[in-house]
């Protein structure tokens, strides 16, 4: 008998644990569930109630009718529940819950004496499981997102004594058991510390009356709720609940109704709610058959909550600050610090005092600090620290040693500036394109001997070596040569022929492409060639074929106009429908815009 005195105190006197269970089991408002689950270990015991009552309306026969009067019977009705939930894991928490009720028929002996009537004993058992998913939670800014869902099975107890069939003679509406409910609700949460605010749908699928004179119906219910902590010791609670009825028959009405409530808070996991709840549409919180019934009903109840599987305390940290500053001039450096292994972000220095702070379980771990344009610089927390470890680091800038590449390409034969891409044999990440304008290029290297490679449409492709110094700006320009020789078949673009937006307009940067394009049919006087004209697919398709024909014919019209015969050109347009690139980006669509040479015949 002491062994189990002993374990009900620990149970009832537990450590001060967060939040508050709901009155029908598990975590949550008053009636509403909260997502969030109680952690893992937590063990609560739930007791309350809830009483409402209501005049009815009779009418006393006497012996004459001077002695027949109207009067009014009280009716009371109570509700009570004993729960308890568990926290099997963080985010999955179970619960089983008793409902009892109580009917009381309070009679009135205007006339005559009258014997009172009641009727009670156990209503409803319950089981049910809640998950949650914590999918943003910061503790330093109070915030959190959770979903979460409930599912769980009623069990209809009540059995109907004799006192009930009394009572429904009386008014009030018989209980009678029924084939286990099931039901399932969708949760969510959203905290933005002191302030909670609690969402929930579900359905639930009824079980048969085992009295077949009674029918019942599936539902859809809901609520949403808030709870603010204004204090350490009190929150403000507020719930608006609300039912709808699947196939209700014509005198049956959906719910809804809105219970605000206070809630205490004890040190030692003790637990205090009380609130009242008032009908919103007409629906009478007494079960009886009185049509304007009450619209009101008061809850009240407590709850004991204790951590059954103690949590291991966290080791003590240890704090390493400190300092990142420049070698040479002192100044404080913004820079990553990372640490080794994987279960350490990387943190940042401040840039303007160069001061960072971080939190360690132990000592042993290796700390870099890293800046671009700065050599790099690895400490290592001492293995036996405790309490604060300062640690600077001083980084040192890098030594380049390099230089500059520069130049212009042309055409060999009209000297024109060529759109040319140079990329670097040696070096596969380093490359350019000259402008289409200037045909200038540019390139920082590392010092050292490079093989440069400049290729451009139409034109042979060069390679030359280049020395490029330290700290030097090395001029090289390029010559290519034009590739004359066109063969049935071959397609070349004209890159940098360049239109205003939306015409046919040609832009005068493009007269040197277009000019190279010229001495190359001047060169093959027999060629036969199609121009065609392609767009992006900004715009209607319709639009889009319309200005792609007739850029084409404006470039024909170009070439015509200095020489070339008209039956040798062929202008089409193709409008958005033969891409070389991908129009969702800005670069593909650019590549899209583009003049085509395909050549017919020799």
């Amino acid at each position: 008998m002491r062994k189990v005195l002993t374990l009900l105190l620990a149970l009832l006197v537990p450590s001060f644990c967060h939040g508050a269970a709901t009155m029908i089991g598990g975590s949550g408002l008053f009636k509403l569930h909260s997502a969030r689950s109680s952690p893992r270990g937590v063990f609560t015991v739930i007791l309350n109630g809830e009483y409402t009552q209501d005049d009815y309306p009779r009418r006393d026969w006497g012996l004459t009718e001077a002695d027949t009067l109207d009067m009014a019977d009280k009716h009371h009705y109570f509700e009570s529940r004993f729960g308890l939930s568990y926290g099997i894991f963080d985010f999955l928490e179970s619960y089983i819950r008793l409902d009892m009720l109580a009917k009381y028929d309070e009679q009135s002996d205007q006339v005559r004496e009258r014997t009172d009537t009641y009727s009670g004993g156990l209503s409803n058992l319950e089981l049910g499981f809640k998950t949650c998913a914590r999918i943003f939670e910061s503790e330093e800014s109070g915030i959190a997102i959770i979903p979460g869902a409930r599912a769980y099975v009623n069990f209809g107890l009540f059995g109907a004594p004799s006192e009930d069939d009394e009572l429904g003679r009386l008014g009030f509406i018989p209980s009678v058991g029924h084939s286990p409910d099931m039901g399932i609700d969708l949760l969510a949460d959203l905290e933005v510390k002191p302030l909670a605010v609690h969402g929930s749908i579900g359905y639930l699928g009824v079980g048969k009356a085992k009295d077949e004179a009674y029918s019942r119906n599936n539902e859809i219910h809901w609520g949403v709720g808030a709870e603010i902590q204004a204090g350490p010791y009190v929150g403000i609670v507020g719930e608006l609940l609300g039912e709808k009825l699947i196939d209700k028959p014509e005198w049956a009405a959906d719910t809804l109704w809105m219970c605000p409530g206070l809630r205490f808070f004890t040190p030692v996991g003790v637990v205090f709610d009380f609130g009242a709840e008032f009908a919103l549409t007409d629906f009478d919180f007494v079960p009886d058959d009185k049509s304007d019934g009450t619209s009101w009903n008061v809850i009240f109840g407590l709850s004991v909550t204790s951590q059954l599987i103690k949590k291991k305390p966290e080791p003590p940290q240890l704090e390493v600050a400190g300092k990142v500053t420049d070698k040479e001039t002192g100044d404080p450096l913004g820079v990553v610090i990372t640490f080794s292994g994987d279960t350490i972000k990387p943190i940042f220095s401040d840039p303007e005092t160069g001061l960072y702070k971080v939190y360690l379980k132990e000592g042993g771990v290796r700390i870099r600090a890293f800046k671009k344009g700065y050599r790099w610089k690895d400490r290592v927390v001492p293995p036996d620290s405790k309490g604060r470890v300062v640690i600077d680091f001083e980084l040192s800038k890098k030594v380049s040693a390099e230089g500059v590449l520069t130049g212009v390409i042309r055409d060999s034969g009209t000297h024109a500036p060529i759109g040319a891409d140079v990329t670097m044999i040696d070096v596969a990440v380093c490359a350019t394109t000259s402008e289409l304008q200037t045909g200038i290029y540019k390139l920082t290297l590392l010092a050292g001997t490079h093989s440069v490679r400049v290729s451009a449409q139409n034109h042979r492709e060069t390679v030359l070596p280049v020395v490029v110094e330290s700290g030097k700006t090395v001029i090289q320009n390029f010559s290519l040569k034009a590739e004359r020789v066109m063969k049935k078949g071959k397609r070349v673009i004209l890159t940098g022929i360049v239109f205003a937006s939306g015409s046919a307009t040609i832009a005068s940067s493009s007269y040197p492409v277009l000019q190279t394009a010229l001495e190359t049919l001047k060169g093959n006087p027999t060629v036969k060639v199609e121009v065609g004209g392609h767009t992006d697919s900004v715009g209607s398709a319709s639009s889009n074929m319309r200005l792609s024909l007739a850029r084409a014919n404006a470039v024909r019209t170009w070439l015509v106009s200095r020489g070339i015969l008209p039956e040798r050109l062929t202008a089409r347009g193709y409008g958005e429908n033969a891409p070389i690139a991908s129009n969702k980006t800005k670069h593909g669509r650019s590549q899209n815009r583009r003049i085509e040479f395909v050549v017919l015949s020799k």
